[in-house]
């Protein structure tokens, strides 16, 4: 059984990872700026703001990292995700952040979603989570054990 922590674990994804986590066996810590709608019974749940996250890392084997660039975090995604993967790598538990379709290719060799012509709507938010998916690939520390999921763009509630 793995102790994980879900940043986010209260919305959509977050609180779905959150169920499938504890139907494995797992012991699953949310953590989030919001109580959940329907919680999950075997989940225990924490709330605050996302920059105190990071001080529930210490001692999980993996951290879910499932939160978007909207609201009071536009702007701050990729600064709070670099400390919570600080905290992950220097306690050896692994990180999945979920990222979204905005890091994908539509084909093999054409410029990735973000790069491209993105509704104006989903434009910031699209390029906010691709630098998250570049700074993963390109300047993380090595010793970070990651992985992004980028589900497709009609995934959601």
């Amino acid at each position: 059984m793995g102790k994980i922590l879900i940043i986010g674990g209260t919305g959509y994804t977050g609180a779905n990872v959150a169920a499938e986590a504890v139907a494995r066996g797992h012991q699953v810590a949310s953590y989030a700026r919001s109580a959940p709608k329907s919680p999950v019974d075997g989940v225990s749940y924490t709330q605050g703001a996302a920059e105190d996250a990071v001080r529930l890392v210490p001692g999980r084997d993996a951290v879910v990292a499932a939160l978007s660039p909207r609201g009071d975090l536009v702007g701050r995604l990729l600064g709070l995700y670099q400390d919570i993967a600080a905290a992950a790598d220097a306690d050896g538990a692994r990180l999945i952040v979920i990222g979204g379709f905005s890091s994908l290719r539509p084909a093999p060799g054409e410029p990735r979603f973000a790069e491209g012509d993105v509704p104006e709507q989903f434009r910031s938010e699209a390029r906010e989570m691709d630098a998250i998916r570049e700074w993963l690939t390109t300047a993380a520390p090595g010793s970070l054990d990651w992985t992004l999921i980028s589900p497709a763009a009609g995934y959601g509630a």
